[in-house]
């Protein structure tokens, strides 16, 4: 296995692009903040052969949100999950299911204060088209702070600090998530995408931890993406020492935190390397 990693720091400034109520998105991966946005990819044009999309829907406030699902493609050979990723009992939940089974009205479960949508297709995708949906937030009282971060990545290398920009402890009550996507392309099983938890201080008693999940496309939509979360496996808490996880797709990392004391976070460092 190659591995050679040069590292920086990013800069969300220079990253993030925001997306307007009512505004029609169409790339193939991304970050929603406004109730109102419309996803339409590839209505009309066929899913690639081991295609890979995913949207992180995080709008401040909302307690869920309701899908209306204009038009879905023939879809033989590809799938579309959603995974409503919320705070149960200091615990992270994350539930899974198909969003694209009927076209019309959708309102998904309570809590679901950030929903993940993903889209994958396989060596034989056939005729399959893409879909367009719009979303719709639920508001609410929610216990997630609003200076959550949510980002997608597809770069080879990158070294994130979180908290980002040099702010000295995370925020009460995060739910932070980082997913980091395959390099631009189709999925590659010859690559891998490795994330490295670098430790610096989390609250004890795991009040305040990581998850990491994992995309397994050979799992039903319901399972799609993976995690083992005992402490320790995918796991992670303030007395947890450094540690790496690999997968031939994406990764996701979601970072939760109380309402008591904060510290200064963590380091992920990620890189996507030839087998």
């Amino acid at each position: 296995m190659k591995f050679c990693v040069a590292t920086f720091l990013v800069s969300f400034a220079t990253i993030l692009v925001p997306i307007l109520a009512g505004e029609l998105y169409n790339l193939c991966r991304g970050t929603i903040g406004s109730s109102g946005t419309k996803i339409s990819y590839k209505l009309h044009t066929y899913i690639g052969k081991n295609e890979r999309c995913v949207w992180i829907v995080g709008i401040n406030s909302a307690e869920t949100y309701g899908l209306s699902v204009e038009r879905v493609g023939s879809f033989g050979g590809r799938e579309v999950t959603g995974a409503c990723v919320s705070k149960v009992n200091g615990e992270v939940e994350v539930i899974q299911y198909g969003i694209l089974d009927n076209i019309g009205w959708n309102k998904l479960r309570t809590p679901c204060y950030i929903l993940v949508i993903t889209l994958f297709s396989g060596d034989n995708p056939g005729d399959s088209k893409g879909f367009s949906m719009t979303i719709t937030a639920y508001y609410g009282s929610t216990p997630v702070s609003s200076e959550s971060i949510k980002r997608v990545f597809h770069m080879n290398q990158l070294l994130i600090s979180h908290p980002p920009n040099g702010q000295t402890n995370y925020k009460d009550n995060e739910l932070s998530i980082y997913i980091f996507s395959t390099t631009p392309g189709p999925y590659n099983p010859r690559r891998a995408n490795l994330v490295t938890y670098i430790r610096k201080k989390l609250e004890g008693s795991c009040l305040d931890h990581l998850v990491v999940y994992k995309l397994r496309t050979t799992n039903s939509r319901s399972n799609a993406w993976t995690s083992n979360t005992t402490r320790g496996a995918d796991k992670i808490c303030e007395e947890s020492p450094n540690k790496m996880w690999a997968n031939d797709d994406m990764i996701m990392v979601i970072f939760k935190s109380d309402g008591s004391v904060t510290y200064d976070g963590f380091n992920l460092l990620h890189a996507n390397v030839d087998l």
